[in-house]
C-alpha cells in the first residue's frame, strides 16, 4: 500500500509520479484516488476554466486506460440537484463533458432525514458499458466518521 498527498498538482504531474513509482519497483497502481479532479492545477493556462477542467478529465481518462487502473475522483453537483431525490446527468455542475470521459459516475443521494440516520443512496449517473437505471440503487449505512460504510441492499 502506498499513499501520497500533494497540495496542488496537475494530472500530468500525477502521471509522472506514478511513472516514477513504477521505476522504483511499485508497478502500476490498482486504484488512484483524487480528491476532486476539478481543483487540480490546469494542464494549460491558455484555456478558459471550463476547458481546463475538461482537459483534466480527458487526461485522467487516458491515464486510466493506459495504465489499466481505476481512477476515482469527485465532482460537484449543481444547485438544482440539492432538492432532487436522485442525481442525474443534469445534476453535473460546470461542464457536462465530464460524462464523456468517465467509465461510470455514481451519485450519492441523501435527504435531510436520511442524513440524520446516517443513510445515503447510490445511483448510476453514467455508465459506459451495460444497462443501468438512474432512479434506483442501494442504500448505504454506516458510521462514516469511522470509515465504516456498509451496503445493506443490492443494486
Amino acid at each position: 500500500f502506498r499513499c501520497e498527498c500533494y497540495p496542488a498538482v496537475s494530472a500530468p504531474q500525477i502521471r509522472a509520479e506514478l511513472d516514477a513509482w513504477r521505476l522504483q519497483g511499485w508497478g502500476v497502481p490498482d486504484v488512484v484516488i483524487i480528491d476532486y479532479a476539478d481543483n487540480l492545477e490546469p494542464i494549460s493556462r491558455k484555456e478558459d476554466k471550463r476547458d481546463q477542467v475538461n482537459s483534466t478529465w480527458r487526461y485522467l481518462r487516458g491515464m486510466a486506460m493506459d495504465l489499466q487502473c481505476l481512477v476515482v475522483t469527485a465532482t460537484q453537483a449543481n444547485r438544482e440537484s440539492f432538492g432532487k431525490f436522485w442525481l442525474t446527468k443534469d445534476s453535473i455542475s460546470e461542464d457536462i463533458r465530464k460524462l464523456s470521459h468517465v467509465t461510470g459516475m455514481v451519485g450519492i443521494n441523501v435527504t435531510a432525514a436520511e442524513k440524520r440516520l446516517g443513510i445515503c443512496r447510490l445511483n448510476w449517473i453514467a455508465k459506459r458499458h451495460g444497462r443501468f437505471n438512474t432512479f434506483t440503487g442501494p442504500h448505504v449505512v454506516g458510521c462514516l466518521e469511522l470509515g465504516n460504510p456498509s451496503v445493506v441492499s443490492v443494486w
